[in-house]
């Protein structure tokens, strides 16, 4: 027995298991509930271990099985086994967040993205509202250049126009439109020369 606690429970090597040559009665039935309850306490730590394996490795679809051999795990394996399964769930649902965000905001130029992952919570939520500043900052760059590009844009028409009236439909910072000679905020009255 004393080799058996030391092998499996101190060394981890998880496939000892105890025996007694020819052991009969009582022994034979102590060997054999001894070796079962090392089997039933290594079966869901096996699979919480394979679980975390997949995760490290980037295979989020793995989750952990709450029930071994027909039997339902309780206690203690049960809420391992729930936990682990809700953390594969939290962070498939951010990667796939985060990848839908970045390929919305950064290739296909959808401004405005924002990640949704409404589980999320202490490190999660921060990483899921980071995320959504990134984009949001991104968004914000990407228009306010659009604006200035198009604000230059008119200016440069301008000098090269007869005199009238210009309507625009952008937000052309203040400072553009009060230069001396820019006319007023939204209205450009161009003049030759």
């Amino acid at each position: 027995m004393v080799r058996v606690e030391r092998i499996v429970g101190r060394e981890g090597r998880m496939n000892e298991r105890a025996s007694l040559g020819d052991a009969e009665g009582g022994w034979l039935t102590s060997i054999g509930s001894i070796n079962a309850l090392i089997g039933d306490l290594v079966q869901p730590t096996t699979e919480v271990v394979r679980v975390l394996i997949a995760v490290a490795e980037g295979d989020l679809n793995q989750t952990m099985k709450l029930e071994i051999e027909g039997q339902p795990v309780e206690g203690e394996f049960l809420r391992i086994g729930t936990t682990v399964n809700s953390m594969v769930v939290q962070l498939s649902s951010f990667a796939a967040e985060v990848t839908r965000v970045a390929k919305e905001v950064g290739t296909d130029g959808k401004l405005g993205g924002q990640a949704a992952v409404p589980e999320a919570a202490g490190i999660w939520r921060d990483l899921t509202d980071n995320v959504n500043t990134l984009a949001n900052n991104l968004t914000a760059q990407v228009r306010n250049v659009s604006i200035r590009t198009a604000c230059q844009g008119l200016k440069k028409w301008r000098t090269f126009s007869s005199s009238m009236t210009i309507r625009t439909p952008w937000n052309c910072p203040p400072s553009f439109w009060n230069r001396p000679g820019t006319g007023s905020e939204r209205d450009i009255t161009a003049r030759s020369g």
